[in-house]
C-alpha cells in the first residue's frame, strides 16, 4: 500500500520525470532503510510499547524492538544517512569467513572513499556489517540517536 501511495504522489508531483527515475525514487522512499529512519524519528517503538495494552508484555517488547516491525537497520541506516548528507557512500566488504556452514562467523569492513573506517564480526554478514557501520560512525564522530 505504501508503494502505491508513494508512486501516485511522485507521479503527481513530478509529471516530467521519466518512469525509471520515478521508480528509483519510490524504491528509495519505501526501502527498509528509509522507513527505519522515519520509524525512529516518530518514536514508533516507544509508542507501540505505550499503547499495546492488549498485547502481553514480553510480546510487546519483542515487537517494539523487532527490526522488521520498525524496519530498523540501525547502524547501517545511520551511516548511510550521515554519508548521504555529506555526498558520500559506504561499501561493505567481507574480509573473512570462518567455521562450518552451520556455524559461520563473518568479518566485514565498512569502506568510505577507499578507506576502511570500520570492521565488525558476527554470526551473519548483516551482523558483521552492522558492527562495522557502528565503528565507522564512531570514527566519523556521528552521534547515534537512541531507539
Amino acid at each position: 500500500m505504501l508503494e502505491l501511495a508513494i508512486a501516485r504522489e511522485l507521479y503527481e508531483r513530478y509529471p516530467d520525470f521519466s518512469e525509471g527515475r520515478l521508480a528509483k525514487i519510490r524504491s528509495h522512499v519505501v526501502s527498509r532503510a528509509s522507513c527505519a529512519v522515519v520509524a525512529r524519528q516518530l518514536g514508533l517503538g516507544e509508542r507501540l510499547e505505550q499503547r499495546g495494552a492488549d498485547i502481553p508484555d514480553d510480546e510487546l517488547h519483542r515487537l517494539a524492538h523487532n527490526r522488521n516491525v520498525l524496519a530498523a537497520l540501525h547502524y547501517k541506516t545511520e551511516l548511510q544517512e550521515a554519508l548521504a548528507r555529506r555526498g558520500q557512500s559506504v561499501n561493505y566488504s567481507v574480509l573473512d569467513v570462518e567455521g562450518p556452514p552451520h556455524n559461520r562467523r563473518f568479518r566485514c569492513a565498512a569502506v568510505i572513499d577507499g578507506e576502511q573506517l570500520g570492521e565488525g564480526a558476527g554470526e551473519s554478514k548483516k551482523a558483521a556489517e552492522q558492527e562495522a557501520a557502528k565503528q565507522a560512525l564512531a570514527k566519523l564522530g556521528v552521534e547515534i540517536p537512541a531507539g
